[in-house]
């Protein structure tokens, strides 16, 4: 079962190994580790299981924060 986290560490260490500004893996990181701590609210823990839906949710809530929709999309 693919987790976010451990899958989401690996891909922003291959980013920084290529180079990425660090702004982006920055931004990425927050990104990753919100989008993380929402579906753990939501008790999904695997990859395989998540749907267009439950990112819309995501970025709903990210908008309900005061997020702007530039920053949330």
């Amino acid at each position: 079962m693919p987790r976010l986290r451990e899958t989401a560490a690996d891909y922003l260490n291959r980013l920084e190994g290529r180079g990425s500004s660090p702004h982006t893996v920055r931004n990425y990181t927050i990104d990753l580790r919100e989008l993380a701590e929402y579906l753990d609210g939501e008790q999904i823990y695997d990859l395989n299981v998540i749907t267009p839906r439950h990112l819309r949710g995501f970025m709903a809530a990210r908008l309900a924060q005061g997020n702007s929709k530039v920053t949330v999309a």
